[in-house]
């Protein structure tokens, strides 16, 4: 089941920006749900929202996350959070629930334990170093012997920023066909508007989870992510090209019938990334029948930044 919980996209940078607050005041019991919307869900997987007529159990509200005895309840940030605070509690003593928090390498970065006698506030995360997952472990319960988390807040890690606008801030774009001012996009296309380019995940190389999405581009049509070192604004095709030498082409993405598609490879092979090197990146998409606004055929996207971390 879905449940959709606040999300927000800047439209300058940072290039991704969210998050939201839930005190899970709804029924699943599937198993997974997840709150948020594509590409930074946050999913909840082995433990059940829902209310069980113990008021000592709600922080607010009068529902919450239950992890049953002998379960594992897990929260996967798919683009990882710098900031995650919530309450946490056990319903009895023989509950013993251990709560553990990993980076997006896979490091241990919190490790507590639960108590009956009062809710624990937990918080944790940074911009240097994200949380990419959390478990919440019923040691010693039974099945009707629950861990509980309940108002569970989170601030979305901001893994690119935009650069290289098509609105005439970062240059003009070729042939007049500047995107509106505070888009956020490329150079218009065909289809009335700029494409887009986001990211998810996180910029860690030992990770290797960054992943791209365009959308607002032109539908059913081939693209190819590029990457380069040097940061620049040059009138070329329909948009701007925003990266200097050296370059690579990443992968090739064909887009579905809405303009959109992501990346599916591997950005730090592919792209030859190293820890501490800065590089930028942009869609360049086929925009062809004659159509397209200056009459080149292929336009692109604007810039994302990306610092490259351990």
């Amino acid at each position: 089941m879905f449940r959709t919980a606040f999300s927000a996209l800047l439209l300058a940078a940072p290039a991704l920006a969210g998050g939201g607050t839930t005190s899970f005041e709804f029924t699943d019991t599937d198993g997974f749900f997840a709150l948020g919307s594509a590409p930074d869900e946050v999913r909840f997987l082995d433990a059940e929202a829902k209310s069980i007529g113990n008021f000592s159990l709600y922080h607010s509200g009068f529902f919450a996350w239950m992890v049953r005895g002998g379960m594992t309840g897990v929260i996967e940030f798919t683009t990882p959070a710098e900031s995650v605070t919530f309450f946490h509690r056990d319903q009895s003593a023989s509950t013993a629930s251990s709560l553990r928090a990993f980076d997006p390498a896979g490091n241990l970065i919190f490790s507590g334990t639960g108590t009956q006698a009062a809710w624990q506030t937990r918080s944790f995360g940074s911009v240097a170093v994200p949380v990419a997952r959390i478990e919440l472990q019923n040691v010693g319960g039974g099945i009707n012997d629950h861990a509980v988390i309940d108002d569970f807040t989170w601030v979305l890690s901001e893994p690119a920023m935009v650069v290289c606008l098509g609105d005439g801030t970062s240059g003009a774009c070729p042939c007049t066909n500047e995107s509106v001012v505070g888009a956020g996009e490329g150079c218009l296309s065909s289809v009335g508007q700029g494409a887009k380019l986001m990211a998810s995940g996180s910029t860690s190389v030992a990770a290797d989870d960054l992943q791209f999405h365009v959308s607002q581009a032109r539908a059913n049509q081939p693209s190819m992510l590029v990457q380069g070192s040097v940061l620049m604004s040059l009138p070329f095709k329909d948009g701007l090209l925003c990266m200097g030498n050296p370059t690579e082409r990443v992968e090739v993405v064909f887009l579905d019938s809405n303009g959109e598609g992501s990346s599916a490879s591997s950005i730090v092979t592919e792209g030859n990334v190293t820890p501490g090197t800065t590089r930028f990146y942009q869609q360049w998409y086929r925009d062809p029948g004659g159509i397209s606004p200056c009459g080149t055929g292929s336009n692109f996207t604007q810039g994302l930044e990306v610092q490259w971390s351990n």
